[in-house]
């Protein structure tokens, strides 16, 4: 069945979308922007420091963060005072090594270091 008149075409389209397809831009109706308070909480939350955060994927694989301090020994104990705030010898102990070895990092450790020039030539 072939339409001949625009008058038939006219009457297989609803009213309402022709109406819509003539009327000037200016009859459109205008969305006004809602200002929800939630909405606000939402974007408040966003800035520095308040998003949500996630292992990394990258490491699920792996073991991490396995280091642990020897109870034994504070870092801060008062029996030392050499100045340093954290000494190596409360995290490394020389137990493993043998005695010819224990022998030779004591006289390395025994040697002064020179302090200038002309003192180490």
């Amino acid at each position: 069945m072939a339409l001949t008149t625009s008058d038939e075409a006219h009457d297989l389209i609803p009213k309402d979308m022709l109406e819509f397809a003539h009327s000037s831009s200016e009859s459109l109706p205008t969305i006004a922007p809602s200002t929800s308070p939630h909405l606000e909480e939402e974007v408040n939350l966003l800035g520095r420091g308040h998003r949500q955060r996630y292992p990394s994927i990258r490491l699920h694989d792996y073991v991490t963060n396995t280091i642990q301090l020897s109870p034994s020994r504070s870092p801060l104990d008062p029996l030392h005072s050499s100045g340093t705030p954290y000494p190596l010898a409360h995290y490394v102990n020389c137990d493993k090594f043998s005695m010819r070895h224990r022998h030779f990092l004591a006289v390395i450790t025994a040697e002064r270091e020179p302090v200038s020039y002309s003192e180490a030539v």
